[in-house]
């Protein structure tokens, strides 16, 4: 019953995949800010994660069948809000049936293929930071002689600080959107580079935070500029695509980590750098190509 809990929660969010954001952005007015109002909605994500790990503490120390349980809250919730949402229909767009649309959101996505380069770029640096902050950081810790007590606490102080992404836009306004992103991808694999060579508590958990950091801040851009490159109808399903390329790329890239990483800790740390510099390659390009048009 968990597997098929599993199945469902994940075809739920494949299909809403590229419709959160695109409805966002199409009830927003001309004059405001679209990279603010995504850093609202990853601080609300970030928020509820946190909330989330808080109170399955208290809960799993009762049953970890009543965490499991406990879920249906907030996804009945969730459904209830939903109700009351309204279509926004903005752009214009050919009455066409399921076939053709995604025909037209291909070709649109095919003939725009520098973004997909930007995407390949970005699906690099999330799955450095996902192997990181999510594996890694672990043997990373007991490496450093973390008590694994600690763990948890260490979570919860990284996702307090990764709040700090309802801020990105200020960044983004002081040298612009893809150099904040390069400049943070940098950051990525500066932190990943030395997490190799050490072993020391306070120097890891501080290049685990900056590279978990440097993602939230990212992701409101990230958003933005998917966002900002489709400048037809059909968004949401061209986001899902956006989507698909970059789920992809990371099926391609996080075995690669995972293998590598089994040999030793070192290995997948190395492996992570290296594919954070092929990241500041492409989004560099990207930045480029960008600037020249």
């Amino acid at each position: 019953m968990f597997l098929f809990e599993r199945i469902l929660l994940s075809i739920s969010i494949s299909g809403l995949s590229g419709c959160d954001t695109a409805l966002i952005y199409l009830s927003l007015d001309k004059n405001q800010n679209s990279e603010r109002v995504f850093g609202r909605y990853v601080w609300f994500s970030n928020v509820g994660f946190l909330l989330g790990s808080m109170i399955s503490t208290y809960i799993i120390n009762i049953s970890i069948d009543l965490t499991a349980y406990y879920t249906i809250i907030p996804y009945g919730i969730a459904f209830g809000v939903s109700l009351f949402l309204k279509n926004i229909t903005d752009e214009v767009t050919k009455k066409e049936n399921v076939k053709n649309k995604f025909k037209y959101s291909l070709k649109h996505v095919a003939a725009n293929k520098y973004i997909i380069i930007f995407l390949v770029g970005i699906s690099l640096v999330k799955e450095v930071v996902q192997s990181i902050t999510v594996f890694l950081n672990q043997q990373q810790y007991i490496k450093s002689g973390i008590d694994i007590r600690y763990f948890g606490i260490l979570l919860v102080a990284i996702q307090f600080m990764k709040l700090i992404s309802v801020k990105s836009y200020k960044l983004s306004n002081m040298i612009g959107q893809i150099k904040s992103i390069n400049m943070l991808t940098i950051a990525v694999f500066i932190s990943s580079s030395i997490l190799i060579i050490i072993s020391n508590a306070i120097l890891s958990f501080l290049c685990v935070s900056v590279i978990s950091i440097g993602m939230a801040i990212m992701e409101p851009m990230i958003i933005d500029i998917k966002n900002k490159s489709i400048s037809s109808g059909n968004r949401a399903t061209i986001l899902s695509i956006y989507s698909m390329i970059e789920s992809i790329t990371s099926s391609i890239i996080n075995p690669i980590i995972g293998f590598v990483s089994n040999s030793a800790l070192e290995n997948g740390l190395i492996a992570c750098s290296l594919i954070s510099l092929a990241a500041i390659i492409l989004i560099r390009y990207f930045r480029k190509i960008n600037i020249e048009n």
